[in-house]
């Protein structure tokens, strides 16, 4: 059951093998824009800031985001939906955004600060949360902000018989988990839900700063 279990966690992994369709559900489109639009309503940027974006898939919340900020390093840790943005940066597409390949966990980790660090529906895809925080709090500006919209709490039915490292993040393990990386919780609302069927999985935005505020 292990080894079941395992193979499941690696295929619903595999990005790259689905990076090429990604797009095609309108759902992720949907979904990209309302975060887009939560975070630009919750966080000030003025145009000014350098943002990290972490898990950009093919880069659509990116693309909203970009207009927003000098600049956007935008990493995922598979090639497969990098090289799916990397088509995208042509013609009308925004300016200041750098593509890169990259595993926040295994490093070496891009240089900072970034005023803004970001991401949708990665965190519960990651084993060791605690760490990503550590390593992310350290990437900050003073000042700066992370804005993480991921999965509220569910019952696992959300990826049906597909294992994944966590499910979803209440208020309260949200706080817990952030907490050792001297991150402090600022806001933490339902900005989306998702439609599966006869359910629908509330999505939140959470707002995290350094402790203090610096």
């Amino acid at each position: 059951m292990q080894l079941e279990n395992r193979m499941k966690t690696e295929t619903v992994m595999d990005f790259d093998r689905s990076a090429r369709d990604w797009d095609e559900n309108p759902l992720h489109a949907e979904r990209n824009r309302a975060i887009a639009d939560a975070v630009l309503t919750r966080v000030s940027l003025h145009g000014k800031a350098r943002a990290l974006e972490f898990g950009c898939g093919t880069g659509e919340l990116t693309l909203r985001l970009a207009p927003h900020v000098d600049s956007v390093l935008a990493t995922d840790a598979s090639g497969g939906m990098i090289e799916q943005l990397e088509g995208k940066l042509t013609g009308s597409a925004p300016t200041g955004i750098t593509p890169r390949q990259l595993d926040l966990l295994a490093g070496p980790l891009p240089e900072g600060p970034f005023g803004l660090i970001y991401s949708a529906m990665t965190l519960h895809h990651i084993d060791d949360v605690a760490l990503l925080f550590r390593q992310l709090a350290g990437l900050l500006a003073p000042g700066g902000r992370v804005a993480v919209a991921d999965l509220c709490a569910e019952d696992g039915s959300f990826h049906g018989d597909v294992t994944v490292p966590h499910l979803g993040f209440s208020q309260e393990s949200l706080e817990t988990l952030i907490a050792p990386a001297g991150l402090a919780l600022r806001s933490y609302e339902e900005v989306y839900a998702v439609a599966k069927k006869d359910a629908s999985y509330p999505v939140f935005l959470a707002i995290l700063e350094r402790e203090g505020g610096e």
